[in-house]
């Protein structure tokens, strides 16, 4: 038999899972002030690549909230 979540301990993680992609978006919606000021040619690559992630992970129909908070964490690093 398959280790089931409680329905309470479920519909909590899609809050979370919903609340992390709503603010991943929020974020990638705009740039960061550190690159505007001027941001290295590698730093502004390293963003892309950071920013595209978030974006797919975000953009999934059921995402994985392990993957989801990873992510999250990467882009929110930028700002």
């Amino acid at each position: 038999m398959r280790n089931e979540k409680d329905p309470h301990q479920a519909a909590m993680e899609r809050l979370e899972a919903e609340r992390i992609c709503a603010e991943i978006k929020e974020l990638t919606a705009k740039i960061p002030p550190r690159l505007l000021s001027g941001g290295s040619v590698n730093l502004v690559r390293q963003y892309k690549k950071v920013a595209a992630k978030a974006i797919a992970a975000a953009d999934q129909k059921s995402p994985s909230l392990g993957k989801l908070r990873s992510v999250f964490n990467e882009i929110r690093s930028f700002y």
